[in-house]
């Protein structure tokens, strides 16, 4: 990565009773899996573009347009659909769950 660059994505937070529910499938998960660097529950979110590198000087424009992007707008549902992980799921990295439109 450059210098002065931050690696950034636009994420939806989730509630905190989802959070506590998805820690507790990840404890689960985490006894079958050895040598995995797991995410704290707390972290998790929906990732809803990811940017890349982008220069440090630019953080704060992407900053106020996602807010401005995001001003009222009321909470949302959304539904489960599959899961999987990537790279492959034989060797996955970073494990997703989909979400229907």
């Amino acid at each position: 990565m450059k210098e002065n660059h931050l690696r950034l994505f636009i994420a939806v937070p989730l509630p905190p009773l989802l959070k506590e529910e998805i820690g507790k499938v990840l404890d689960r998960l985490r006894q079958g899996a050895g040598g995995v660097r797991w995410v704290r529950a707390e972290n998790v979110h929906i990732t809803l573009k990811f940017l890349g590198n982008v220069p440090g000087e630019r953080v704060r424009e992407v900053a106020q347009a996602m807010r401005r992007a995001a001003e009222g707008h009321a909470p949302f549902e959304i539904e489960i659909r599959g899961a999987g992980g990537f790279p492959t799921d034989r060797s996955p990295r970073v494990l997703w769950i989909g979400i229907g439109d």
